[in-house]
């Protein structure tokens, strides 16, 4: 999925600064800023040492496109425009989970076994269409309301070390709506 993400000083009836300021992704998504401005440029960059302007591309000019940014590892991304201190942002890329039709008809999710380092975020993507509940077999509840075709999930962060099995609270009989996030310490 690609992201738009809008910039801009120049329009006192817009917030300023990015929009949305806080971004929600997936492994495998990708991002561009779209400067509204008319004559004030804008550069995101990201600011995790060693973060520098000019990492993720050039200034951009007024009523243009940055280059895009392929978010291809799950973690945090907060940035900032070189240009102008006060306008910042922040990225949350989430591992990410497909539930979907398959060769036989029924939903299958994948992967069906996930690994991921502890304090990664998963989010799951609905593809199917019908609605489905990713639910872990044990513990509290993640979601409050189904995923509905089409939508993705919140992110929901793992930040202790084992294994969570889950499966659809929709559909509990269904196995392949049924996996396995494995959380390691480290990659």
């Amino acid at each position: 999925m690609q992201w738009r993400n809008t910039v801009q000083r120049e329009n006192s009836s817009k917030p300023k600064g990015f929009s949305p300021q806080t971004l929600q992704a997936q492994v495998g998504d990708a991002t561009f800023w779209f400067n509204e401005d008319k004559t004030t440029n804008h550069q995101p960059y990201p600011t995790k040492a060693p973060g520098k302007p000019g990492d993720w591309g050039p200034p951009i000019g007024g009523q243009n496109s940055s280059e895009q940014l392929n978010l291809d590892q799950a973690g945090t991304y907060d940035y900032k425009c070189a240009l102008h201190g006060d306008e910042v942002g922040h990225i949350s890329v989430a591992n990410a989970v497909v539930i979907g039709p398959s060769g036989t008809g029924e939903a299958t999710v994948a992967p069906k076994d996930l690994s991921i380092v502890a304090g990664q975020c998963v989010s799951w993507s609905n593809s199917d269409a019908n609605a489905h509940l990713p639910t872990p077999n044990q513990g509290n509840k993640w979601f409050a309301k189904p995923v509905l075709s089409g939508d993705i999930s919140a992110q929901i962060t793992f930040a202790t070390v084992g294994t969570v099995n889950y499966h659809c609270a929709l559909h509990p009989n269904a196995t392949a709506e049924q996996g396995t996030i494995t959380i390691k310490a480290t990659a």
